[in-house]
C-alpha cells in the first residue's frame, strides 16, 4: 500500500539522504555556536531588564499546574502570552528539573535552532534545489543574531520554528494542493499564533497568497483559502475558549459570539460553495441573505473592534494606547490607580479589578490621539519602524558581554582621527558586529530584490514578503523593536541563498571561460 505522506515528502527524504554529511556537519556548527554562547561566553543571561523573568515565572506555573498565569493576586490566568512558550518551559522543568533551569532552557533553545536549520534547509529545497538549501541553512546556523536568541528567554527562539515550518507545510501545500493540506497548512500557522497572539491575523498573508496564484480557478483560490482559514482558526479555538472562560474583565454576551464569528463565517461559505440547492437559494433570496451576510460580518468586525480579542491577549488597546501617545510606562502608571507599583506593572495589562470593573479605560484617550494628532502619529510610526530595520537585532547584547565601544561611536572616533583603523579592529565585538550587520543588511537587500524581481514567475512564494508586511504592519502600529521584526527577516536567507547560489555558479562559469582546457600533446598514444 502506498505512503500518500511519504510520497510528499519524498524531495526532503531524498534530499537527507544525499546530504546527509553536510547537514550533520551544519547542524554540529549551530548548535557548537549556540553552546559556546551559553555555557561558556554568556551563562548568566540577565532577566531583570526584559520579559525573561515573566516567560520563567508563567512556564514555572504550568509546571506546577497553575495554567498560563500571573502570580499576583492569586495566580490569576493570563493571556498576554500564548501557552505554547510557557508549556516549552514547563516540559524542559519537567525534564531536566529546577536546578539550573534558566540553562536547560537556553540548552533546549539551541536544539530548537538546530531545528530550525533543517526546516530552513526544506525550504530552500522546495524553494529551488537542495544547494539553495544547504547555503540558506548555514546561513540560519551562524547567524549571530539567531545565536544570541538561543540564550534569552524570549519566545522568539520557539516563535521562529513554527514560522518556518508554517512556509515550509505552506510550499508543501502548494505542490499538493488539496483541501486537506491546505486545512494542515492552516493548522500550523495557527500554532504560530499560540506562541505569539500577535499572528492571530497572520493566516490572511498565506491566504494572499493563494489569491494571487494564477494557475487556480476562483473557486479553488476560495475553497483552499477557506480550508486555510479553518486550520488556522480550529487549531486556536481551545485558547480562544479558555480565554473567553477565564477573562478577568466582564465580557458581554455580543463580546463572547463575537470571537466564534469568525468560524461561522468560514462554516457557511463552506456550505454555501459545497451546496448547490444554497446556491439556488441565493438566487431566489438574494437581500434576506444579503442581509443575514452583513449580520454575521458585522460580528465579526465587531471582535475587531471592541479591542477584546480573546486570542491576541491583554493589554492590546494600552500599548496601542502607548503607541499613539508615546506614554512610557512611569507616565502609565500615574494616569492608572496609584495603587500599583512599579513591582506590579503587569496589573496594567488586565486594567481591571478583582470585579471585571474597568480601571484603565484607554479608548476615548486612543480616539483623541487618532482625532488631533493623526499626522505626527503616522511620521512617529514610520521613523520608529525604520530604526528598527537600520538596529540588527542583537548587536547591544554581544556588545555588553564581549565588551567594545559600538559602531557608531567607533566609526565617529574613527572619522575624527581620535582612533586608528588598528584600534578599530582590535575591539571585541568589531568582527561578530560586523558579520551581524553584513547578514541583516545582505539578506534584507538580496532577499527583498529576489522576491520582488521574481514575483510574477512565482507569485504563490510571495509569502515571505506577505510574513514581512504583515508583522511591520502590526508591530510599526503598536510597538516595533529590531527583535520583532527579526524573525520575518530570518525567512530573507531563503532568497539570499538563491542569490548566493548564483554568484557562485556565475564565478565558476566565468573562471572556467577565463583558463582555457590545455590541449594533449599529439602521439601515437593520443591519436
Amino acid at each position: 500500500m502506498s505512503n500518500p505522506a511519504g510520497h510528499i515528502f519524498q524531495p526532503e527524504l531524498n534530499a537527507i539522504k544525499a546530504h546527509k554529511w553536510q547537514l550533520l556537519g551544519i547542524g554540529l556548527l549551530a548548535l557548537a555556536l549556540r553552546l559556546i554562547w551559553i555555557l561558556l561566553l554568556y551563562p548568566e543571561p540577565n532577566l531583570q531588564n526584559g520579559d525573561g523573568q515573566f516567560y520563567l515565572d508563567v512556564g514555572r506555573h504550568v509546571g506546577r499546574g497553575l495554567g498560563v498565569s500571573l502570580y499576583w493576586p492569586d495566580y490569576r490566568a493570563t493571556s498576554v502570552v500564548g501557552p505554547i512558550y510557557p508549556y516549552f518551559i514547563a516540559f524542559i522543568q519537567k525534564v531536566a528539573g529546577d536546578r539550573n533551569l534558566v540553562n536547560s532552557i537556553r540548552v533546549g533553545q539551541a536544539l530548537v535552532g538546530l531545528l530550525t536549520c533543517l526546516i530552513t534547509f526544506f525550504l530552500g529545497l522546495r524553494w529551488r534545489n537542495a544547494k539553495v538549501g544547504l547555503i540558506a541553512a548555514l546561513l540560519i546556523a551562524i547567524d549571530l543574531r539567531y545565536v544570541i536568541e538561543a540564550g534569552e528567554l524570549y519566545t522568539e527562539s520557539v516563535f521562529i520554528l513554527t514560522l518556518f515550518l508554517s512556509v515550509w507545510i505552506f510550499a508543501v501545500a502548494l505542490a499538493t494542493p488539496t483541501n486537506r493540506w491546505l486545512f494542515i497548512s492552516g493548522a500550523v500557522v495557527g500554532l504560530t499564533a499560540l506562541v505569539r497572539p500577535v499572528a492571530q491575523f497572520l493566516p490572511l498573508a498565506f491566504c494572499a497568497c493563494l489569491i494571487l496564484s494564477r494557475d487556480k480557478t476562483w473557486r479553488e483560490k476560495a475553497l483552499h483559502s477557506i480550508w486555510l482559514l479553518i486550520g488556522a482558526q480550529l487549531i486556536t479555538l481551545p485558547w480562544t475558549i479558555r480565554n473567553i472562560i477565564r477573562m478577568e474583565w466582564k465580557v458581554s454576551g455580543i463580546q463572547s459570539f463575537s470571537a466564534f464569528a469568525p468560524h461561522i463565517l468560514l462554516l457557511l461559505l463552506l456550505v454555501f460553495i459545497y451546496s448547490p440547492r444554497l446556491q439556488g437559494l441565493l438566487n431566489k433570496y438574494k437581500l434576506h441573505l444579503s442581509i443575514a451576510a452583513v449580520v454575521v460580518f458585522g460580528v465579526a468586525a465587531y471582535n475587531i473592534r471592541s479591542f477584546q480579542i480573546p486570542l491576541l491577549g491583554e493589554g492590546l488597546d494600552m500599548h496601542l494606547f502607548m503607541a499613539l501617545t508615546e506614554w512610557d510606562w512611569e507616565a502609565l502608571q500615574e494616569h492608572g490607580d496609584p495603587k500599583y507599583g512599579r513591582e506590579n506593572i503587569l496589573h496594567m495589562y488586565r486594567y481591571t479589578d478583582e470585579n471585571g470593573n474597568v480601571l484603565y479605560n484607554f479608548r476615548p484617550a486612543i480616539m483623541e490621539a487618532l482625532r488631533t494628532n493623526l499626522p505626527n502619529i503616522i511620521m512617529r510610526r514610520v521613523n520608529e519602524t525604520v530604526d528598527a530595520f537600520l538596529q540588527p537585532h542583537g548587536t547591544v547584547t554581544i556588545g555588553a558581554v564581549l565588551g567594545g565601544i559600538g559602531f557608531k561611536q567607533t566609526f565617529s572616533e574613527l572619522l575624527s582621527g581620535q582612533a586608528s583603523l588598528g584600534h578599530i579592529l582590535s575591539q571585541p565585538d568589531f568582527l561578530p558586529k560586523l558579520s551581524m550587520y553584513l547578514l541583516h543588511f545582505g539578506s534584507l537587500v538580496c532577499g527583498s530584490l529576489l522576491v520582488f524581481t521574481e514575483r510574477r514567475k512565482r507569485p504563490s512564494w510571495n509569502v515571505y514578503l506577505f510574513v514581512a508586511l504583515y508583522f511591520v504592519a502590526i508591530y510599526g502600529l503598536l510597538f516595533i523593536i529590531p527583535r520583532y521584526v527579526f524573525p520575518p527577516l530570518l525567512l530573507l536567507h531563503i532568497p539570499t541563498a538563491v542569490a548566493i547560489a548564483r554568484i557562485v555558479s556565475w564565478s565558476k562559469r566565468k573562471k572556467s571561460v577565463a583558463v582555457p582546457a590545455t590541449s594533449l600533446p599529439h602521439t601515437e598514444a593520443s591519436t
